[in-house]
């Protein structure tokens, strides 16, 4: 007997960054083989519209304007309606997860969670070969997920009336995340990533939030072989040619 792969939905809210657009499609493209995966995205981004089918994408929205960022969130979950999946990820063009950290989410739905996340994840600035550990939100913001890897199951997100984050929303969409989730009750798991698990965030100096300003807010230097070894070796080497 055929065993079914388990449904993965992507939410990705896209920006203006084909080339690391094209390595977060690798990546789906290997975690396929694991999974059955689905892919929405929304963009305002011309380039990666023209390229999202011919690169593995199931569904794609083209915004007029990159913001509000809250907007593009939410019309990239909005277009997860149309997939059964036993779980949904919040995502962006930037982000490398690897089939350990799904694995987990699967789990723990499993164990009736309607919400899964990490406080913690990993970054890679590729145009200065810098990588570091982030080690999550502190002070009045302790406790809180990180954007990278939320994952929801469909009752969660119908609870959630397909709508991660505010609409008018161009700071942090985390928080305002955060906040909706108050407002609702649920079951939700947080966890720190273990020694299988890679979350990482790609970085360039002109992406928010950079390498100098997480290591001012708690984060540490290490090794980019800590990230590349949990990462399908073709993804490590689009990485390192971006």
């Amino acid at each position: 007997m055929v065993k079914m792969k388990k449904s993965i939905t992507f939410m990705v809210a896209c920006h203006d960054r084909l080339d690391v657009f094209k390595v977060f499609c690798l990546n789906i493209q290997e975690l396929r083989k694991d999974f059955d995966v689905n892919v929405t995205v929304c963009t305002s981004d011309i380039g990666v519209y023209s390229y999202a089918s011919e690169w593995g994408v199931n569904s794609v929205v083209k915004m007029r304007d990159n913001k509000p960022l809250g907007r593009k969130r939410n019309e990239a979950v909005a277009q997860a309606k149309k997939y059964d999946s036993d779980i949904y990820i919040n995502s962006a063009e930037d982000h490398i997860i690897n089939k350990a950290y799904i694995d987990r989410l699967l789990f723990e739905r499993l164990n009736g969670y309607e919400s899964m996340g990490t406080y913690d994840e990993f970054f890679y600035d590729y145009s200065k070969d810098e990588s570091i550990f982030f080690k999550g939100y502190r002070g009045p913001r302790i406790g809180e997920l990180t954007g990278i890897g939320k994952a929801y199951t469909r009752g969660m997100l119908q609870k959630m009336n397909w709508r991660m984050v505010d609409d008018n929303e161009n700071g942090s969409l985390d928080l305002s995340n955060h906040n909706i989730l108050k407002g609702i009750k649920h079951k939700t798991h947080k966890f720190f990533i273990d020694k299988d698990m890679m979350l990482l965030d790609l970085k360039n100096g002109n992406t928010l939030n950079s390498i100098d300003a997480l290591l001012k807010a708690g984060a540490i230097r290490v090794n980019k072989n800590r990230i590349f070894k949990h990462l399908p070796e073709s993804v490590v080497k689009a990485i390192k040619e971006l």
